[in-house]
This record gives structure tokens, sequence and C-alpha cells, in this order.
């Protein structure tokens, strides 16, 4: 045995596109039956409202075909907008590996240029090299007097 399942006044009326009076009025006057009344509630089989009140096609099929390509080339519109705007970011990643690359590369070259350097001297070094050339000159200068001998 089936179980079969009936719909309520308001189910029907949101099925059949009918207000619940209408369908009211139709069960009052015996136009619509109905399987049973639960308390206040109505059961009526899907089946013979369907009888009574068809099942409505939409008003304009054509006005809902209209609508979907409408949607459909909306949504191409979209899809290839989104395309577009992939395309630039995987551009802009190329770049940017680019940039990334060439600022390694000149960081490498950087890092041998500074191990190729000798150490830095001290600032005592430095001054010694800065102020030689005066204890050098004034060496010389002695040299140049002739020396005493001690006999």
């Amino acid at each position: 045995m089936q179980s079969q399942t009936y719909l309520t006044l308001g189910q029907a009326a949101q099925k059949s596109g009918k207000s619940k009076s209408t369908l009211s009025k139709a069960l009052k006057t015996g136009r619509l039956s109905y399987v049973k009344k639960v308390g206040n509630q109505y059961r009526i089989d899907p089946a013979e409202l369907h009888r009574v009140f068809p099942l409505q096609q939409p008003a304009n099929v054509e006005a809902e075909r209209m609508e979907t390509q409408k949607e459909s080339s909306t949504f191409q519109l979209e899809i290839d907008r989104l395309r577009e705007q992939l395309a630039r970011e995987r551009e802009t990643v190329v770049d940017l590996r680019s940039q990334l690359d060439a600022e390694s590369s000149k960081r490498r070259k950087l890092a041998m240029m500074l191990a190729d350097q000798p150490p830095k001297k001290s600032f005592f070094d430095r001054l010694l090299d800065k102020y030689s050339h005066l204890y050098s000159t004034a060496h010389k200068g002695f040299s140049k007097i002739p020396k005493l001998n001690k006999s």
C-alpha cells in the first residue's frame, strides 16, 4: 500500500497559484473534493487539485527563456572578465618573479664584492697610514745629516 502525501490548503494554494480563499470556496461548493479534514485543516489530493486547477504554465515561456539567456550571457560576461583578471594577475606574478630574480642577482654580486674586499683597518692603523708620510719625511731629513765619527 502506498502512503500518499496530501496537501494542506496553503500548500495547495502555492501549487495551484490560486488564493486560499478561492480554494476554500471550491471545497465548500464541492467543486474541489478533499480526502479528509483534520481539525480545521483540509487534506487535498494533489491529483484532485490539478484536475480542478491545472498546473499553470508560466504566462510567457518565451519571456522565461529570454530571462535565462540574459542570465547566461551575464554569467558569460562575468566569466570573461574573471579570465581577463586572471591573465593580468599571472602577468603580474611573472613580472614580480623577474624583479625578484634581478634583485637576487644584484645581492649575490654585492656579496661577492664584499667578500673580495680586504678587511677594514682599525682607527689607529688608518691614523698611522695618514701620518706615516710625516714620519718618513722627517726620517729622510735625519739621514742627510752627517754622522759623527767617534774615534
